[in-house]
């Protein structure tokens, strides 16, 4: 359900409904926290920071990226070169 909702969101930000596919990915999150779906987690993060480079927060931005490559991490997933050759 939550990894629907994040996609919904995803596409709804793509369409230009930025406000709508945000409060989808926010609850999405909501959800992957509360079942402690911690690579789920790590997704809507990323997402969230997407959104908040859309609206030029790049403090928003850096901290949701670096705290969904932290789990990543932390959970032993691989990390994507982009956010590697970011810093992250």
């Amino acid at each position: 359900m939550a990894a629907t909702m994040g996609s919904l969101g995803v596409i709804a930000v793509r369409k230009g409904y930025v406000e709508e596919g945000e409060r989808l990915i926010r609850q999405a999150h909501q959800v992957f926290v509360n079942c402690g779906h911690k690579a789920g987690e790590a997704t809507s993060l990323v997402n969230l920071a997407a959104v908040a480079s859309l609206r030029e927060n790049t403090d928003e931005q850096h901290r949701l990226n670096a705290e969904a490559v932290r789990i990543r991490r932390e959970i032993g997933l691989p990390i994507h070169p982009w956010f590697l050759q970011q810093g992250y």
